[in-house]
C-alpha cells in the first residue's frame, strides 16, 4: 500500500518496480508449500497425542468407577502401576508433538 500511494502523498513521483512487490507475491507461495509439506506430520502428531490422552482419560474414569470394588480387593496400588503405560504413552507423544510445533513455528 505503502509502495503505490507514497507518489501521490508526497507528490513526487517514484520509479515504479515490480523487484520490490516480489515479497509480496512470493511469500505465500513459500508459506503454502511449508504447510504443505508439514501437513502430514502435524496431524500424525497430533492424532498421537490426542489418542494417548483418551487412553489416559479411559484408564482413569474406570480406576473412579470401579474405586469401591478395588479397595474391597486391595487393588488399588496395582491399579496405580498400571497407570504407568498410558501416561508414559502421552508424554512421549506429547514431546514429539511439541518438537513438532516448535518446528512449525520457526517459520515467520
Amino acid at each position: 500500500v505503502y509502495k503505490m500511494s507514497a507518489p501521490f502523498v508526497f507528490g513526487e513521483l517514484l520509479e515504479f518496480r515490480w523487484i520490490s512487490f516480489m515479497p509480496f507475491l512470493a511469500f505465500p507461495f513459500v508459506l503454502a508449500v511449508f504447510i504443505y509439506r508439514r501437513l502430514e506430520i502435524t496431524t500424525e502428531c497430533l492424532e498421537k497425542k490426542e489418542e494417548a490422552t483418551n487412553n489416559v482419560v479411559t484408564y482413569c474414569t474406570r480406576a473412579v468407577e470401579c474405586f469401591p470394588l478395588l479397595s474391597d480387593y486391595k487393588r488399588r496400588q496395582l491399579y496405580v502401576d498400571g497407570l504407568d503405560e498410558p501416561v508414559g504413552a502421552w508424554n512421549g507423544a506429547n514431546k514429539a508433538f511439541n518438537i513438532v510445533d516448535l518446528h512449525n513455528s520457526f517459520f515467520p
